[in-house]
Formats: C-alpha cells, structure tokens, sequence
C-alpha cells in the first residue's frame, strides 16, 4: 500500500510518516499541492492532507477526481469551517489534528488494511462545533 502525505509542517509530517513506516506502509510526502498531485498513481490507496497547507482542497479536488484513493484530511480543533469544506468536497474522513495524534495508530492500521476509520470521525456539526 502507498500513501500519499500533504502537509508542510515539518515536525508534524516526521511524526506521520514514522507512524506509516511503523506500520509497513510506503508512504510519499509532499509539502505542495504540485509535488503531491505528482506523486499520485494507481498504487496510492490512500491520501493524508493537512487542509492548513496551502492549495490543499484544490489538491484532494484533483486526487478525489483522478484516483481512486481513499482521502483524509485533518486541521486544527478551531478550523470548523474548513473541516466542514472538506467534507462537502467529499473527504471520506476529516478530523482534528490532536484526534489524528491521539489515535494515528488505529486509523492509520485501518488505512492500511482497507477499512473506514472510526473514533470521532463521523462527527455531527454540535461535535464539530462544540
């Protein structure tokens, strides 16, 4: 399984991409919507992008339109808006940064073996607002 990981963060991206290779999965990174839009290809099940990262709705737009890759997107607790658009343009999974943190094992594990990530990722708009 390959995945392909948006997020400029420095700190954040390392931690993300230990986890991947944790778990045996080949991950690419990318700090641009450019970079990571060449990275796609039809060995990439599944795609990580931080929606702080600039151009990053316009980059899960081309990756939901030109694969079949599974999307999750993440961004801070008080950035409702923004986790709310990435819905609306068809992420499978949005949560928090700290829920992404809290759980990435799990979800991650899920990722790999082909199954929808639980824990908080189906949330109501009182959840995502509260």
């Amino acid at each position: 399984m390959k995945v392909v990981v948006l997020e400029n963060n420095l700190v954040f991206v390392t931690r993300i991409e230990r986890k991947l290779q944790d778990l045996g999965i080949e991950c690419a990174l990318a700090s641009t919507p450019s970079v990571a839009i060449s990275l796609l290809s039809d060995e990439v099940k599944a795609v990580i992008a931080d929606l702080n990262a600039p151009g990053a709705l316009e980059f899960i737009a081309h990756a939901k339109a030109h694969s079949s890759a599974k999307v999750l997107a993440f961004s801070c607790h008080s950035q409702v808006e923004m986790r709310k658009e990435a819905k609306k343009a068809g992420v499978e999974t949005v949560m928090t940064n700290s829920k992404l943190l809290s759980a990435m094992d799990t979800i991650l594990g899920k990722l790999a073996t082909n199954q929808r990530p639980q824990g908080g990722v189906q949330r109501t708009e009182k959840e995502l607002v509260g």
